[in-house]
C-alpha cells in the first residue's frame, strides 16, 4: 500500500504545484534555423540577437519607412523636436551677388593689394541653381580664384572638387599639406601644393560647402613674394568667409 493513502484508505491531498517558471527571455533565444532578417529589396541581414540590436533595426526600418514613404513634414518635425537647434540653422540659398562682388573690397585690400577682377563668361543663373566663376589679380602676380555653385548637386560637387585639387595637377604640383578645417560652412577641406620645377608658383586652395552651395576659394602666390603657407591659408579663409556671407 502506498504511504500516499490515508488511514481510512482515501487518497492523500496533490503534491504542491511548482512555481511557475518566469519564460525564457527573448533576447536570449538561439537564433532559429533558416532565420534571416530581408533589408530593403530582399537582402538577407544576419540574425541579431540582443536587445541593442533590435532597437537598431527598429531605428533603422523608421528610417527607412519615413525616407521612402515621403513623410517630409513628420521626418521635419520629429527632427526638429530632437535637435531644434541644428534644424533651426539648416538654410538653403536662393541667390548671390555679382561675382566681383562676392569678396569685400576690405578684405581684397589686405590679401590682393590693388587687384582687379574679371567675371567669367560661364557664370550664370538657370534652373538649376548659380554658378559664379570671379578671379582677381594683382600687380605682383598673385591671384584669387572662386568658383562657387548653388544648387541641388552641390552637395556631391564637394567631393569632386576636393578631388580634383587633390589631383588634377599632380604632375606639375607637389602637395604639401591637405586637411579638414572647422570653422567655415558645414565641412571644408584645404590643400596646400607647390609647382615642380621649372615653375615656381605656390597655391593654397580651400573647398567649401554648406547646405546647397559648395565653392573652390583659390590664392596663388608666387614663392619669391614672401608669404608663407600659415599666411595664404588664412588669406583663402578670409575670402571664403566673405563668399558665405555674401550669399542669401
Amino acid at each position: 500500500m502506498s504511504d500516499d493513502r490515508t488511514d481510512s484508505g482515501q487518497d492523500g491531498p496533490p503534491a504542491p504545484a511548482r512555481p511557475p517558471q518566469p519564460p525564457a527571455s527573448s533576447w536570449s533565444d538561439p537564433a532559429p534555423p533558416d532565420a534571416t532578417l530581408r533589408g530593403p529589396g530582399g537582402a538577407a541581414r544576419p540574425w541579431l540577437v540582443g536587445g541593442g540590436a533590435l532597437v537598431v533595426v527598429v531605428a533603422v526600418c523608421g528610417v527607412l519607412v519615413g525616407v521612402l514613404g515621403g513623410d517630409d513634414h513628420g521626418a521635419a518635425k520629429s527632427a526638429a523636436s530632437q535637435n531644434p537647434t541644428q534644424v533651426a540653422k539648416a538654410k538653403t540659398f536662393k541667390a548671390a551677388p555679382e561675382e566681383c562682388q562676392l569678396v569685400k573690397p576690405d578684405t581684397l585690400a589686405k590679401i590682393l593689394p590693388a587687384a582687379r577682377c574679371t567675371p567669367s563668361q560661364f557664370s550664370g543663373e538657370g534652373p538649376g541653381g548659380f554658378l559664379r566663376m570671379p578671379a582677381w589679380k594683382s600687380d605682383s602676380g598673385s591671384t584669387l580664384d572662386v568658383n562657387l555653385n548653388i544648387g541641388s548637386t552641390a552637395k556631391s560637387n564637394y567631393d569632386t572638387d576636393k578631388e580634383t585639387a587633390l589631383t588634377a595637377l599632380k604632375d606639375v604640383q607637389t602637395i604639401t599639406d591637405s586637411r579638414a578645417v572647422g570653422g567655415i560652412g558645414d565641412k571644408a577641406y584645404l590643400i596646400h601644393a607647390v609647382d615642380k620645377e621649372p615653375f615656381s608658383l605656390r597655391k593654397a586652395t580651400l573647398v567649401v560647402n554648406e547646405s546647397n552651395a559648395t565653392f573652390t576659394v583659390e590664392y596663388t602666390y608666387g614663392a619669391d613674394s614672401g608669404l608663407s603657407e600659415q599666411q595664404a591659408e588664412q588669406y583663402a579663409k578670409d575670402a571664403a568667409r566673405d563668399v558665405l556671407g555674401s550669399l542669401t
